[in-house]
């Protein structure tokens, strides 16, 4: 499943992260999804593996996050 999923092509635009979610990122290089979750609207990030796709949610811990922005910490 995986390897289908990365195969797929993305329409994620690199950006800069907003900085509220930038200070929630972990000091890492790297790729990272930043989201917000829907319920506590606490910001949060992602590894670039957390796919965001149709729903455009994730699911992490039993809560609900919604894609906020895509890009580089």
């Amino acid at each position: 499943m995986i390897l289908i999923i990365s195969s797929l092509p993305t329409s994620y635009e690199e950006v800069e992260i907003p900085e509220d979610c930038a200070q929630a990122c972990p000091h890492h290089d790297g790729n990272f999804l930043c989201a917000k979750n829907t319920v506590t609207g606490q910001l949060g990030t992602f590894e670039s593996e957390c796919i965001f796709g149709r729903y455009n949610s994730c699911i992490k811990t039993t809560q609900q996050y919604e894609f906020v922005k895509y890009g580089k910490c």
